[in-house]
């Protein structure tokens, strides 16, 4: 899920404002790297699901948390944003009005799965961590002869620290969160400032020109 909404997602969404290529090969690469991503999303949905059905002793709950809600949603709209694009983008169905109407509800509709999905990916690790009891680990009483999966698992994770104590997974969960967040909010700046990339992009290409001119111009003098 993390390589299909974070990784293939937010390059394909980049690379359509930042890439140095041709209008119609950026529309290829946006339309395939979103394509990986959806398929992606579809088998870790199928393992999610998979995994809760199987669990022993007895079957977890499916849909049970925010996180699964976010997720959903996004999957969902996601699918319908890549079919509808398909149909009046690359099958240029519809008529040139209709697929400006389109292009409109487009760009903001993938402004707010990019939203959505650093919700769901951060919904989701701290789903986890709580989950696991990495970071919030309260040892029980010896007299207590319950002693769930659960707990189990707390226990193999704080193994040799003090109760309070955060574990490394806790440091590194949090870590990777706080990157994905700001790799999501300089994904939205892109898609927020276009102008200012496109700008930065014809610049750097025309300065990349002028030195490859100068340079056949020495030799030529040479």
């Amino acid at each position: 899920m993390v390589t299909s909404f974070v990784f293939l997602n937010f390059v394909a969404v980049v690379s359509f404002r930042t890439l140095p290529f041709s209008h119609a090969c950026k529309k290829q690469l946006h339309l395939f790297l979103h394509a990986i991503a959806l398929v992606l999303a579809y088998f870790g949905i199928y393992a999610v699901f998979k995994s809760h059905n199987d669990a022993k002793p007895v079957p977890l709950q499916n849909l049970y948390s925010m996180h699964s809600w976010i997720g959903m949603t996004a999957v969902v709209i996601y699918t319908l944003q890549y079919v509808i694009a398909f149909v009046y983008f690359y099958l240029r169905a519809g008529s040139n009005d209709f697929r400006g109407a389109v292009k409109r509800k487009h760009m903001p509709t993938g402004k707010l799965l990019v939203a959505a999905v650093l919700a769901a990916v951060l919904s989701g690790i701290q789903e986890k961590l709580t989950f696991n009891g990495t970071c919030t680990f309260v040892p029980k009483d010896d007299d207590d002869d319950h002693d769930d999966d659960m707990d189990q698992h707390s226990r193999i994770l704080h193994e040799g620290h003090e109760s309070g104590e955060m574990t490394f997974d806790c440091y590194l969960g949090n870590v990777i969160g706080i990157l994905v967040f700001f790799l999501g909010c300089y994904v939205l700046y892109l898609l927020f400032n276009p102008k200012q990339v496109e700008t930065e992009n014809t610049s750097s290409k025309d300065n990349l020109e002028l030195a490859e001119l100068e340079e056949l111009t020495a030799m030529d003098i040479s």
